[in-house]
């Protein structure tokens, strides 16, 4: 909705046989552009005598027509800013919420790609006579294969937007392993070098940790 106002006052004198005559002429307009249409008001006082006229897009109206028009555009005007307010809302929430399933996606990704890398250091041959399963780290080899199961059914939700609490659960519970299991693969590594009286498999120890 645009408004503009228009308020003049003037006074002029005219001479007429002979005489001087006083005239003063006040003028008072509003223009408003409502809903694309253009509400006009004028009210004219000359010498105390008032004139008033109203008009739609130029052209005078009644006052009643015009108060109904104005109403009626007013009115149409408000469902439109409502709606555009609305579907501006939508937008934004349709955008955060695609990039929040994004993000979780990504981090899914990269979680499991460190609990990946992990158990393949865990999983070498050489290293399985020495696992030290502890309380703080992997307890048993049953938590061991457990966690590889979970890492697997996370797989299964790349790319998977639409299960966006599924995801975050799941980044919940691996978040952790990274590390746990480096403190596991430091614990058995360590009970190895500790343990093991064979110079070969020491060498590959010495290769492992370099």
């Amino acid at each position: 909705m645009k408004k503009m106002f228009l308020l003049v006052f003037c006074m002029f004198f005219i001479a007429l046989e002979g005489k001087i005559i006083q005239k003063t002429l006040s003028l008072f307009c509003i223009e408003e552009q409502v809903n694309g249409k253009i509400f006009g008001h004028q009210r004219e006082l000359f010498n105390g005598i008032v004139k008033e006229v109203w008009t739609l897009d130029g052209k005078p109206i009644e006052q009643e027509f015009y108060l109904q028009e104005l109403v009626k555009a007013e009115q149409e005007e408000f469902m439109k800013e409502r709606l555009r307010q609305e579907h501006y809302l939508k937008e934004q929430q349709e955008f955060q919420d695609r990039c929040q399933k994004k993000i979780f996606d990504k981090l899914l990704k990269l979680t499991v790609k460190k609990v990946e890398l992990e158990l393949e250091k865990i999983n070498d041959d050489r290293l399985k006579p020495f696992l030290l399963f502890q309380d703080d780290t992997v307890v048993s080899l049953a938590m061991l294969q457990q966690i590889i199961h979970e890492v697997s059914s996370a797989q299964q939700l790349f790319n998977c937007l639409d299960n966006k609490n599924e995801i975050k659960t799941t980044l919940a519970l691996l978040e952790g392993y990274p590390e746990k299991l480096q403190k596991f693969y430091g614990a058995t590594v360590d009970n190895a070098i500790a343990t093991c009286n064979d110079t070969k498999l020491l060498r590959d120890l010495l290769e492992l940790v370099s």
